[in-house]
């Protein structure tokens, strides 16, 4: 079955997370097939932020020009295309929000916060934790610190593997889907968080979509396509 648009994960589906010489090989070649075999029916969607990915994509890329494929970056808020920024998802928290929230955690509980991608596309980071840490920090934040904060809009959210995320209450990939009219189209999702994590309701907006395990899955199955 073909489709309009290919739409695939970025970190854990595309790109390893923690990459060794083995899995820095399989991300190249993922990039590459990507662009070579889908070209501009292929869309990254990430959480990650475009200065990350960007990073990585040099790796493969001479000239960044040469990407056909669109990338949703910065909490999935700002489409870039060949290294431009294109397009902005508007719903993303109020960057006063985002201030006081990192001055709370940081004399509340000594806790360094990034704010990434104001003013016009602001979201809160707060990384590298562990499980327990994040699941701790994500019932705090919700439960507690919000309410302290008189900030109604905001929710916090696991991402990745080490990651929590303070976004506007539903912006998440589902937003990017219905912005860009995705759901008009043809779709399928790939990405290695379905069952569970961010890309749960955006996989479930598409008309098909594949979860995978890790970058060797993406590997077979952009061989495949």
């Amino acid at each position: 079955m073909s489709y309009d648009k290919y739409l695939f994960d970025f970190d854990g589906t595309l790109w390893a997370r923690n990459a060794d010489d083995k899995l820095l090989s399989i991300a190249e070649q993922n990039i590459k097939l990507l662009n070579d075999k889908l070209g501009d029916k292929a869309v990254v969607i990430s959480g990650n932020t475009y200065a990350s990915i960007r990073k990585k994509l040099t790796t493969v890329f001479t000239d960044l020009n040469d990407i056909k494929f669109d990338i949703w970056a910065d909490a999935s808020s700002t489409l870039y295309r060949k290294d431009t920024k294109i397009d902005i998802v508007k719903e993303t928290i109020i960057e006063t929000e985002a201030d006081k929230i990192v001055k709370y955690l940081h004399t509340n509980y000594n806790i360094t916060a990034e704010k990434i991608g104001y003013p016009e596309t602001t979201n809160v980071k707060i990384k590298p934790l562990s499980e327990l840490e994040r699941t701790l920090l994500v019932d705090i934040l919700n439960d507690i610190v919000f309410k302290e904060l008189n900030i109604t809009t905001c929710k916090a959210y696991k991402t990745g593997t080490t990651t929590v995320d303070i976004l506007r209450k539903d912006d998440n990939k589902c937003s990017v889907f219905n912005y860009a009219k995705y759901n008009e189209l043809k779709t399928i999702y790939i990405g290695d968080e379905i069952d569970s994590g961010n890309d749960m309701f955006i996989a479930s907006l598409a008309t098909d979509c594949i979860h995978v395990t890790n970058t060797q899955d993406t590997l077979g199955i952009l061989k495949l396509l």
